[in-house]
């Protein structure tokens, strides 16, 4: 009698079948999903230190080192005639260099 005929075969092809299925989705969708979170999170942070470097231009407004949320930044300010440039140089959650830059124009 071959597997297929047997019911019981059949249920234990049925059951080989799930669980290829379950380490599929073990092996192949919970890192994915890891990844994601990990996106999602560096994203999030990089909006809020946006948000921390316009902070930190309006009330000080001079260039050195700097702790923006958690991050040890270097932030140089650049005056020009009719706007400033803001650059912050950080090492983000996934351990890579980022810039993030903003320009603002000063009230008079």
């Amino acid at each position: 009698m071959s597997i297929i005929q047997n019911d019981k075969g059949f249920f234990l092809l049925e059951s080989l079948f799930i669980l290829s299925l379950l380490s599929i989705m073990i092996m192949v969708h919970l890192p994915l999903q890891q990844i994601i979170k990990l996106n999602q999170r560096t994203e999030a942070d990089h909006i809020r230190i946006h948000h921390a470097l316009y902070d930190y231009a309006l009330k000080s407004g001079t260039s050195g080192n700097v702790t923006l949320l958690t991050y040890d930044t270097v932030v140089t300010v650049s005056h020009h005639p009719h706007f400033t440039e803001v650059t912050a140089t950080y090492t983000n959650i996934q351990h890579s260099e980022e810039v993030a830059r903003i320009y603002y124009v000063p009230k008079h």
